[in-house]
């Protein structure tokens, strides 16, 4: 993931605040992580890449996301409508689209400030301002942008995707 600005499972679960909760954050909630997933024994770590759903749902308060129906099973057909947001309000679509580019934008800015302290880490020395390093490449992974593809290509018409099965 290091060509890539992805987000991390810590940013997926506190997407208000990573960019100023994120190293303490990983401190203080350190013991509390398992090495696996309870459900596939897939390695779980802070900084390894999670599905952006996560923080979007977050982000909309819980009103624009298919995941909600794991909260709410009985509610899960209202939910649907967040899968590909064809038959969502207009305001729920303008809630999802207004989260969705501000998780993107902190990613990136994230993306920024690592390569940042990076730089500073390895010279010891104050980074200039007029020199910012570019973002990389986003890199998002979620089962839910497949339904959203044409609402992604709307907002970003160079997105791209990869399927796989």
């Amino acid at each position: 993931t290091e060509r890539f600005a992805t987000c991390s499972t810590f940013c997926a679960g506190f997407p208000h605040a990573f960019l100023w909760f994120e190293d303490i954050g990983k401190m203080l909630f350190a013991s509390m992580l398992t090495e696996t997933r309870p459900m596939d024994n897939m390695k779980l770590d802070f900084d390894l890449p999670q599905e952006d759903e996560l923080a979007t749902c977050l982000l909309t308060g819980g009103r624009c996301s298919p995941y909600m129906s794991l909260y709410f099973p009985r509610d899960e057909m209202e939910y649907r409508t967040y899968q590909t947001l064809c038959h969502a309000s207009p305001e729920d679509v303008q809630r999802w689209t207004d989260a969705f580019s501000w998780l993107c934008l902190k990613l990136r800015v994230r993306n920024v400030l690592q390569k940042l302290k990076k730089r500073k880490g390895s010279n010891g020395k104050d980074v200039d301002s007029r020199n910012l390093p570019q973002p990389d490449r986003l890199l998002l992974k979620s089962p839910c942008h497949t339904g959203r593809i044409r609402h992604i290509l709307k907002m970003y018409p160079k997105a791209q995707f990869v399927f796989i099965h």
